[in-house]
């Protein structure tokens, strides 16, 4: 089997010949590719191999969640514990903001919500 002469011929071959899981997982595993590349470049952080695949499989995973229409529950406040396989708490002495936030065209409006917690997971919002 010949080696493809560019990127483009590679995802090419990819997108033709993979089923759809394997698709996502190439191009996720290009992204932190990327986004690893990047935190070389700009920041010297390097990152291991391991930590590169870990990157692509969990964002891959939350990517996958995200679309899920039948888990809108998460969209509530009042879920306690909602969405604990996800977040990971920040170190300590530090504070970490969510902010999330959606369009629909259809419906001519917008939602957004936003969480900060601190190494503990406590809320630090006031409720609404």
């Amino acid at each position: 089997m010949a080696l493809p002469s560019s990127f483009g011929n590679w995802l090419q071959e990819v997108f033709l010949k993979l089923d759809e899981d394997q698709v996502c997982r190439a191009a996720m595993l290009c992204w932190a590719l990327w986004k690893a590349r990047n935190a070389t470049v700009w920041n010297k952080k390097v990152s291991s191999h391991t930590e590169i695949l870990a990157l692509a499989c969990t964002t891959l995973d939350h990517w996958r969640k995200a679309q899920d229409n039948t888990c809108l529950s998460s969209l509530f406040f009042e879920n306690k514990g909602d969405g604990a396989e996800l977040w990971t708490k920040p170190e300590s002495n530090n504070i970490k903001v969510n902010i999330d936030d959606a369009l629909f065209t259809q419906e001519n409006s917008y939602g957004f919500g936003i969480v900060a917690r601190d190494s503990q997971g406590k809320n630090l919002l006031p409720k609404r």
